[in-house]
């Protein structure tokens, strides 16, 4: 029992140490005077024990009470380095394998316990990166790639140098933790951070809208999908005459009423999976589902037709129109503003490409300004095979 008290005081931590030693004291001066008193070095006549038993108490109660013997209790080292979920490898100055935890076993596709000993290269053949950068370096921390069946891993590698009681050096302590699906979300926070700060490069100044360049892509990604997206193409009707009258800021509240009714559209046919773009001045593109397009576009003219109504004045509404100059020059009476708008099911019908899908929406939109008051035009051409 002494012996095992003076290793446990040799390895634990100076107050545990000393718990240890206030034992092996008390119990030795009891322990030594009985062994001398059995050789015969203490005379019979000699009463020494009731002090030895006082001492003891002493020891004991300088271990129990003023380094709390009964209070603390050492963890058990092994138990919690076997836990550690960051695998654990440590090696000697000869960089061979001292210690290894259940977590770096597993990582490493180690499935028995006979590395100990063994060179580090061999434990670390699954990660020649290790081998080539740490081994006989003094990097302490980094990330390292490593390429598997499935993906690429990443983990977070810490190497800390071991020295001995006179200061010299004994060897490494190596840690590594995957850090695999925290690199993959900031993979994708990047990703969606360059999309949203491409978005607000191209985005439409008045409304905020995704411009041509978003437009673009969006009716791409759309003909290569499999979902069935219709295109709505609005543009309004009579509006530099409005503008040429009121003024541009009105003209520009018109322009945003027009985006947020086309927002509104969507809410209102309970659309989850939409985009809105603003190709530019009183034109916009919406991709819907296929089955939403008419019931999107039908919102519109007729929410158009009530809300538009709201910026002239009573006199220009009694009458119908308003005077304005023409591109010629020319006095010219022009009607309330209205909305042209053209639709095109991507999946029905012949276009391969956005430029396609531009120029069948541009064609439909003026056969829609051929009609009186807000119209609203579908490309009715199949596909055929």
């Amino acid at each position: 029992s002494l012996a095992w008290l003076f290793v446990h005081a040799i390895a634990q931590f100076s107050i545990f140490r000393r718990q240890s030693i206030g034992l092996i004291a008390g119990a030795l001066v009891l322990a030594v005077p009985n062994f001398a008193f059995a050789i015969g070095l203490i005379p019979p006549d000699l009463i020494i024990l009731p002090f030895c038993f006082i001492l003891t108490c002493i020891l004991f109660f300088w271990a129990i009470f003023y380094h709390k013997l009964l209070n603390l209790v050492p963890v058990v080292r092994s138990k919690m380095v076997d836990i550690m979920q960051d695998g654990m490898v440590v090696l000697d100055n000869g960089n061979r394998i001292v210690d290894i935890n259940s977590t770096a076993k597993t990582t490493l596709s180690i499935s028995n316990d006979d590395v100990i000993g063994q060179p580090a290269e061999r434990v670390f053949e699954p990660w020649p990166v290790i081998v080539e950068r740490f081994l006989n370096s003094h990097e302490t921390q980094t990330e390292i790639t490593i390429p598997s069946n499935r993906d690429e891993l990443h983990f977070d590698v810490r190497i800390t140098h071991l020295f001995d009681r006179k200061n010299r050096a004994a060897g490494r302590l190596i840690l590594f933790r995957d850090i695999t699906e925290r690199k993959e979300i900031e993979r994708r926070q990047e990703l969606q951070l360059e999309k949203l700060y491409g978005m607000a490069l191209d985005a439409n100044p008045m409304t905020g809208l995704p411009g041509n360049n978003s437009i673009a892509a969006a009716i791409t990604r759309a003909l290569n999908g499999a979902q069935h997206i219709g295109v709505v193409y609005t543009d309004l009707d009579n509006f530099k005459a409005f503008n040429d009258k009121y003024g541009f800021a009105l003209g520009d509240d018109v322009i945003k009423f027009t985006a947020e009714l086309l927002a509104r559209s969507i809410a209102a046919a309970d659309i989850s999976n939409s985009f809105v773009g603003h190709i530019g001045g009183d034109d916009f593109v919406l991709l819907v589902p296929s089955e939403k397009m008419n019931q999107v576009a039908e919102f519109i003219l007729a929410e158009f037709d009530i809300g538009v109504r709201e910026f002239y004045s009573d006199d220009d509404l009694a009458q119908g129109y308003i005077s304005s100059t023409n591109r010629k020059g020319e006095r010219e009476d022009f009607p309330i503003m209205s909305i042209s708008i053209a639709g095109v099911d991507l999946h029905q019908t012949h276009y391969k490409a956005y430029i396609d899908v531009n120029d069948a929406c541009a064609e439909l939109k003026k056969k829609s300004k051929t009609k009186p008051g807000s119209a609203y035009s579908v490309d009715l051409r199949v596909q055929h095979e």
